[in-house]
């Protein structure tokens, strides 16, 4: 069975929708399509469709080697079909078996199972049974809401209005189509920059981000499939899934408030400071810059042309407040400087035999301060 036709049976036999877990349920599920996409090419990165433009016509995007225009996502090299009728999703898909229009059994059969393929993915895509898409203001109040429970409301019920303008099949199988992963990374997007406002740390922090739902008996089990593989979806059927269920057994218990849950993913909108950077050295350029978790993220380029790390950013941790302050003296030494939560001073230096230190966190120098 392949790990792509698992996501459709893992959607099925969960069916999160219409309460406190959607969105943080979601984030799992796109996460790991990340996860896996990563562990064909470490490179790659899950994107998102910014649902307040045409999927068909998206202005200024970035077309590679520093040019820019209009995007198309609906494409035989990217998307497949994008026209206003319900029809098959064609290319690239068709030849890479996301269905199979001769498959017997397929997965719909009577004697299907979740490991045939399905026989047909459709999509529809344009106002057909929805007036607009979604416009920016509408993303701005999502993000402007002050509680968990509205703020999740609001999006869901976006969610449910952009399912009807790119029409997947139906929201149920909605997750045979690859263009489901770009609407729901833009979900979680939206979620992330919802717990990235300035002046709210506790959307920051697990025990808190759920606001007034905290406590919802929902939010504090486990996290199915994944946790142990036996769920009852929202129709009151049953499932088994493996290789989380026996006889593989891989479930990893954790509920919603695990930090990786809990913790927004970084997205090129919820980046909370602008970077500080450095030259220092011989062909030597250092980028420092907190993520949504306000930990301090760093990387470096050297005179070999190479950035290190060469895929992805370097957490050095620590929870700060304000943006790095970073000064180079002596041939080989860096050090770094930031506020923490209690306005204490921590300090990090870099030295010349390519080592941090403290090599694994922060060094408290204590105080407590107001400003950088």
């Amino acid at each position: 069975m392949s790990w792509w036709f698992k996501q459709d049976e893992i959607h099925q036999a969960t069916h999160v929708h219409g309460g406190p877990e959607f969105l943080p349920w979601h984030r799992e599920i796109v996460n790991r399509l990340e996860e896996l996409l990563r562990s064909v090419n470490p490179k790659l990165s899950l994107h998102y469709w910014d649902w307040t433009q045409d999927p068909r016509a998206i202005t200024s995007a970035n077309l590679g080697n520093g040019n820019r225009g209009t995007l198309n996502l609906f494409t035989a090299d990217f998307m497949g079909y994008g026209g206003p009728t319900q029809q098959p999703i064609g290319e690239p898909w068709l030849s890479a078996g996301f269905y199979v229009p001769t498959a017997n059994p397929n997965r719909d059969s009577n004697d299907g199972t979740a490991a045939d393929p399905p026989a047909l993915v459709t999509r529809a895509v344009g106002p057909q049974g929805n007036p607009s898409q979604a416009s920016k203001a509408e993303d701005a109040a999502i993000v402007a809401q002050g509680d968990y429970a509205a703020m999740r409301a609001l999006l869901e019920r976006l969610h449910d209005r952009m399912h009807g303008f790119a029409a997947m099949g139906g929201r149920h199988i909605s997750f045979r189509d690859p263009f489901v992963f770009l609407l729901h990374s833009n979900v979680d997007r939206l979620f992330a920059l919802w717990q990235t406002q300035r002046g709210h740390p506790e959307r920051l922090d697990a025990d808190h981000v759920y606001g007034s739902e905290s406590n919802d008996p929902r939010l504090n089990r486990d996290i199915e499939p994944w946790s142990t593989g036996h769920s009852i979806d929202s129709f009151g059927d049953e499932h088994f899934s493996r290789p989380w269920y026996i006889p593989e057994r891989m479930g990893e218990p954790k509920n919603y408030k695990h930090r990786s849950v809990a913790q927004p993913p970084l997205y090129d909108t919820n980046v909370t400071t602008p970077p500080t950077v450095v030259s220092w050295g011989p062909g030597r350029l250092d980028v420092f810059g907190l993520g949504p978790g306000t930990q301090m993220l760093h990387r470096a380029w050297s005179a070999d042309g190479k950035w290190w790390p060469e895929n992805d950013w370097h957490d050095l941790g620590g929870n700060f407040t304000t943006p790095p302050t970073v000064v180079s003296w002596g041939p080989d030494r860096l050090d770094v400087f930031g506020l923490g939560p209690g306005t204490q001073m921590l300090h990090r230096a870099w030295s010349g035999d390519g080592k941090w230190w403290p090599e694994n966190d922060w060094h408290d120098l204590g105080g407590k301060f107001t400003t950088p």
